[in-house]
């Protein structure tokens, strides 16, 4: 991650200097009037910032279960944490739409087509995690074999930590395109602190399930503080997290169109 950083940084202020002498020096800012050196840096430090966490977070989990638990719970949990991303796609995806459109988009400052999105997403695949969690015991040892039924228990909980992780990826999404790439990272960090804990808190006993909830803890403080960072910044309101009449007019409209 230190030398990602450094090349990055290297490889991103020789751009910079070169898109800057390519247009004579006419690289604005609608926000500044220009940018400057220092706020090309701080932003680009930021974004390698979250890109740093992100990579902690979505490693890091797993160093604590190989390092404190055995292989065959390693074995276990991997198994459930790669099974339970069969959900993850949908909320990437949209994630991906919300960005493209915030960017540049004078309509975007509120964040109100995220908020939408997420709506319009939350519950519906929170619907969807709770029937894979009830068909769960089934489902891992049809898909992985009886010699992972110990995984059901993991993958449900992971199932859920998927849904909460994607809402909160589809409003960082905005975030970042707008600007706020410092809320972003600090948001980040916070969901960092489950998974510190879970190095000094879960033996080899209880690690696989632990650190499951340990992860949907950090997932959920993610979400929670996104929404506050929303509710601060654009005055939204931010806690109708499930869809509205409105919302499902615009759904049923939208699959109309499709036909």
């Amino acid at each position: 991650m230190a030398l990602q950083t450094a090349s990055t940084l290297i490889a991103g202020f020789v751009g910079f200097l070169a898109l800057r002498r390519m247009l004579g020096g006419s690289l604005q800012s609608p926000s500044t009037g220009g940018l400057s050196v220092p706020e090309f840096l701080r932003s680009g430090l930021g974004y390698q910032g979250i890109n740093a966490t992100g990579l902690f977070l979505a490693q890091a989990h797993m160093f604590v279960v190989m390092s404190v638990g055995s292989l065959a719970g390693f074995g276990l949990y991997s198994a459930a944490y790669g099974l339970s991303r069969m959900v993850s796609p949908i909320q990437a995806s949209i994630g991906n739409v919300v960005f493209a459109h915030s960017v540049g988009s004078a309509e975007s400052g509120r964040g109100e087509a995220a908020m939408r999105a997420l709506r319009i997403t939350f519950l519906p695949l929170l619907i969807l995690a709770g029937l894979i969690a009830a068909v769960s015991p089934w489902l891992v040892q049809l898909l992985l074999g009886r010699e992972f039924a110990a995984a059901a228990r993991p993958f449900t909980i992971l199932t859920i930590e998927a849904v909460v992780a994607g809402a909160a990826f589809i409003l960082g999404q905005h975030l970042q395109a707008v600007g706020r790439v410092r809320a972003v990272l600090a948001v980040s960090a916070l969901s960092m602190i489950p998974i510190l804990m879970a190095a000094v808190t879960l033996d080899e006993g209880n690690v696989v399930v632990g650190m499951a909830w340990l992860m949907l803890l950090a997932s959920s403080l993610r979400l929670i503080a996104t929404l506050l960072v929303y509710r601060k910044q654009f005055g939204v309101a931010v806690w109708r997290v499930f869809p509205s009449g409105a919302d499902c007019r615009l759904v049923l409209d939208l699959l109309k169109r499709a036909r």
